[in-house]
């Protein structure tokens, strides 16, 4: 009875140890899914992708020089930066940041798109990004 309770510690103590390791190396950007941690770069794409598919906020009329990442990147070179967070937007809890959903944060900086110019303003989102660098909305 005594050598089965040792081996069921040895068990759960290697389990939790394992399950630790794993989401330690979460916390710190490691994509389990793809087997690496994703570049900056990679995020900023797949952040301006997300923003291009889901809410054309980059593109408030249709204009197909930004209907893809490449067209949008090469008419604005600087307009992204991954942050941990800003005045607008929390930084990820330590939650969000051990379990994958939320890792770190990309700016998107553009000039508004307008055929008038008194109304090209500055506009500004901000995409959180899962480990694995998916966009997804502000978690509020």
């Amino acid at each position: 009875m005594n050598y089965l309770r040792c081996a069921f510690l040895i068990m759960v103590t290697g389990l939790i140890g394992a399950v630790g390791i794993r989401q330690t190396r979460v916390y710190y950007g490691y994509c389990p899914s793809s087997g690496h941690t994703p570049s900056d770069q990679e995020r900023i794409r797949s952040a301006v992708q997300y923003e291009l598919h889901t809410f054309r906020f980059l593109s408030p009329t249709y204009n197909p020089a930004y209907e893809s990442v490449d067209a949008f990147l090469k008419a604005f070179p600087d307009c992204c930066t991954v942050v941990d967070g800003a005045p607008e937007v929390s930084s990820p809890t330590f939650y969000e940041r051990v379990t994958g959903i939320t890792y770190r944060i990309v700016a998107i900086r553009r000039q508004a798109i307008a055929d008038d110019e008194a109304d090209k303003t500055l506009r500004m989102r901000f995409v959180p990004m899962s480990v694995c660098g998916k966009g997804h909305s502000l978690l509020d």
